[in-house]
């Protein structure tokens, strides 16, 4: 039996007596250790073994790992060049035997070694793909990146570009961390688009696997820092203000406050200073509770200063967004518990919805009749009947002068008769 050890960076193997017959009853094992952070990449330029079912005769396996008791990557017998290899570490394992009966040409092969692939980005923003993008990435890939932004920021990660093979054949993992034993946030496969991953903190840890079978485009994603701002403010009172104000605030924020007063009142918010850019680029919302999961109660924007907010207990959350792109100085507002007075209704019941609509002026800033103003029945009637004596007074005054005084009492009376 043949033994080889190989750690070249480039290296042929084949059968025994290539390009001629193998033997029978033979047996060669090839154990291959690349360098650390490395694949093994092998590939045939011939292949002619003795066919038979499930490969049970004469048959090459090739394994990940360094022994035959590695996971196998492939097991090859017959005619046709096979697919190319990768092994997920630095080492493959190769065994070719033969037996009693029909032999044929063999095979030859060489093995490479290529850099594993991934990285640890690091800045403000950056891309992230799949191996070969936009072309198909390889098979039995085994990647990693270490994202890392400013400090003071969180990782924000979004897809431009996602196709996979179904899991667990391909797929991507992403941790909230710097390692593989971070808190895992998702894993990622198939053919949607997953919507944007944003971190608890300035790293990100990716993995991306894929098994020796069908490949596909694979993914491209951009990152940046998004910073981190928000509070859980408490007591009777306090502030809330938009990152740097006065100061413009930055692009790409996401805050959230869950604010709380003291139990058995009614968080009571009113805004002193508002300027955002308009709906849907940048927004703040309020909801009626201490989640994201709470109800809404509006999405404000644009550049009017929205009417006191009264939430129906003791807890208000709050969450700001903004774009890429437009920034203004934001917004100031203060709290504080409320003993009395109604919760404010969601933005959407009308009448009351074009009060937030930030296209339109506030409908609160326009004169109201006073409460109380409306006159009743017998007032009504009193200004008629004012008003039909001043009619009935000029016709009376017409009527005399053509003489005609009969006429002008027949005339008086339907008249009071109609109007009343």
């Amino acid at each position: 039996m043949q033994k080889k050890t190989k750690n070249n960076c480039l290296w042929y193997i084949s059968s025994a007596n290539y390009p001629l017959n193998y033997p029978n009853n033979d047996q060669c094992t090839w154990s291959i250790r690349a360098p650390s952070g490395t694949q093994v990449v092998l590939s045939f330029s011939a292949f002619d073994l003795q066919s038979s079912i499930n490969c049970n005769d004469d048959y090459l396996s090739v394994y990940d790992g360094t022994t035959q008791f590695s996971t196998r990557l492939a097991k090859y017998c017959g005619e046709g060049i096979p697919r190319t290899v990768t092994s997920r570490e630095n080492s493959m394992f190769i065994f070719f035997r033969s037996d009693d009966r029909i032999t044929s040409t063999g095979f030859r092969a060489r093995w490479t070694t290529r850099s594993v692939c991934g990285s640890s980005p690091s800045g403000t923003s950056g891309t992230v793909r799949s191996p070969n993008y936009p072309s198909n990435y390889p098979n039995n890939a085994r990647c990693q990146w270490v994202i890392r932004t400013s400090p003071g920021t969180r990782v924000r990660l979004s897809f431009t570009y996602f196709r996979l093979e179904s899991c667990p054949s391909d797929y991507l993992i992403v941790r909230d961390g710097s390692s593989s034993s971070s808190s895992l946030i998702g894993r990622l496969c198939g053919s949607y688009t997953p919507r944007p991953i944003v971190a608890s903190g300035n790293v990100m840890y990716l993995q991306f696997y894929t098994d020796g079978s069908v490949t596909y485009r694979g993914f491209s994603a951009s990152y940046y820092g998004v910073p981190v701002c928000g509070s859980s403010p408490s007591g009777t009172s306090g502030t809330v203000r938009s990152p740097n104000y006065p100061s413009n605030y930055p692009n790409n924020a996401r805050c959230q406050w869950v604010i709380r007063t003291s139990p058995g009142t009614r968080v009571r918010l009113s805004f002193t200073y508002f300027r955002l850019e308009s709906c849907p680029h940048d927004h703040l919302l309020v909801r009626d509770g201490s989640s994201s999961s709470s109800s809404l109660i509006g999405r404000l924007c644009g550049s009017y200063t929205p009417r006191p907010i009264v939430a129906s207990g003791s807890a208000m959350y709050l969450e700001f967004y903004t774009d890429g792109s437009v920034t203004y100085r934001g917004f100031s507002a203060s709290y504080y518990g409320v003993l009395d007075g109604p919760p404010t209704t969601p933005v959407w019941n009308p009448p009351t919805s074009p009060a937030w609509n930030p296209w339109t002026p506030p409908l609160w800033n326009t004169p109201t009749t006073p409460a109380g103003s409306i006159p009743s029945f017998s007032q009504v009637i009193v200004v008629k009947v004012v008003a039909a004596a001043a009619v009935v007074v000029v016709v009376v005054k017409v009527l005399v002068e053509v003489e005609v005084v009969a006429a002008s009492v027949v005339v008086l009376v339907v008249v009071i008769v109609v109007i009343v």
